[in-house]
């Protein structure tokens, strides 16, 4: 009897109908879907007026989210998915005395948009170094996580790792830049299994660090000037970080800070002095590169000084003439006798003259006069005479600059020695 009542139960609701009851469920199948976001799972029954819905977990873990029933629809919420929502899920409706099911299986992830390239220390030339891919949240951790340059791939790892819950984790890469590289741009990129659809990757570039291994040096006018111009000496290297510029000069056999941290050098104005051999040091932690360089300032010849030896002079002696001059470039000093025919060059050798013995009745190039008896004298009148002129040369942008000193060396009758004031025209 029962079985004929169920099957006049079936005809009877085919009779009313027409239809048998049709059910679905979406998503259905395997779906993965993001923790953290809200998942409805909606479960509709057709061909039925009035169906009935439940749901039952695959576990014996309760359903952990919100069911919804509707007249001809029943849905479960989760707000938002978690991990513990990672089951099979099943829904059941019944019409009458029919009854239909569909199931779901939740799979559940995390990964990051973001993620975080950051290099462990800093990339040397030469060095080994690491760079660091960190994803913030991610879940399982079954991935593939690729590094490349651009659009070259340089490494290739699959990970698994059990996890029951999303977290953090680092992936890392190591790497020894060359010169050649100045910046290294790479990308992490990461895929999860088993579905590669979900991908998150980072590019950065990263300054690779090197000491100075080019340096130049450049002046404005030029590296000769003539006194009295404005010079700067431009300091231009390369490195990474950057190379800070020290300025310094050749100074009695050593190198004296002129300046630092200054890629410009002025001398406003160049004098004289000024000549000489500049270095530039540029440098960074990692190392230094020098640069030298010759600045010539020509200038006026000055400061001629005379030496005579002896400073008293007896008749017969050998008189020795030292001269020196300063100049910002060598100059060319002319000595000069006075005769009686006029002033002539002598020939000194290396800045010095040295006379033969000089007599009253001298002539020629050192003229020793007495004078006539007659001719009363004061014990300091002088009765001999030696002229020497100096003159001091250099050329510059066309135009011959000149110095001249002229000393007198007259000796007195009563003493026979010679006095040698200065007198500078």
């Amino acid at each position: 009897m029962t079985t004929r009542s169920c099957v006049a139960a079936a005809l009877t609701f085919l009779l009313t109908t027409g239809y048998a009851l049709e059910l679905e469920l979406n998503p259905v199948g395997d779906v993965w879907h993001r923790i953290g976001e809200t998942l409805v799972l909606s479960c509709r029954a057709k061909n039925c007026a009035s169906p009935s819905f439940r749901w039952q977990v695959g576990t014996d873990n309760p359903l952990a989210g919100t069911v919804s029933h509707g007249v001809s629809e029943s849905t479960l919420t989760f707000a938002p998915v978690t991990v513990q929502n990672e089951h099979r899920y099943m829904c059941i409706a019944k019409c009458g005395a029919e009854e239909k099911e569909k199931i779901v299986t939740l799979h559940v992830y995390a990964l990051s948009d973001a993620l975080i390239l950051e290099t462990m220390g800093s990339l040397e030339v030469g060095r080994k170094g690491t760079v660091r891919c960190t994803v913030p949240s991610i879940y399982p951790v079954d991935v593939k996580v690729e590094w490349l340059n651009a659009t070259t791939l340089l490494k290739e790892d699959t990970i698994y790792r059990h996890t029951e819950k999303e977290k953090a984790w680092n992936f890392t890469y190591e790497l020894t830049p060359d010169l050649a590289d100045s910046v290294q741009e790479l990308t992490c990129r990461v895929h999860l299994f088993p579905d590669q659809r979900f991908m998150s990757e980072a590019t950065e570039k990263f300054q690779v660090h090197y000491p100075p291994r080019m340096i130049t040096v450049s002046p404005e006018p030029s590296f000769t000037v003539e006194e009295g111009q404005n010079v700067s000496l431009t300091c231009v290297g390369d490195g990474s970080p950057a190379a800070s510029m020290t300025w310094r000069k050749l100074s009695a056999g050593n190198w004296s800070v002129l300046a630092e941290d200054e890629a410009v050098l002025h001398l406003s104005p160049a004098l004289t002095e000024d000549a000489g051999i500049y270095r530039c040091e540029a440098s960074n932690h990692l190392g230094q590169k020098t640069k030298e360089v010759e600045v010539h300032v020509q200038g006026r010849p000055r400061d001629i000084t005379f030496s005579f030896t002896p400073s008293a002079v007896q008749e017969g002696d050998h008189v020795t003439v030292s001269y020196t001059t300063h100049s910002g470039s060598p100059a060319k000093l002319v000595l000069r006798g006075l005769t009686s025919s006029g002033w002539i060059d002598l020939d000194p050798e290396n800045g010095t003259l040295t006379t033969s013995a000089v007599m009253v009745d001298d002539s020629g190039l050192i003229n020793v006069q007495e004078k006539e008896p007659d001719i009363v004298k004061s014990p300091e009148s002088p009765i001999g005479i030696l002229e020497i002129t100096c003159t001091g040369a250099v050329l510059g942008s066309g135009t011959m600059l000149l110095s001249t000193l002229h000393y007198i060396i007259r000796r007195s009758k009563l003493n026979k020695s010679y006095q040698i004031p200065e007198e500078i025209l």
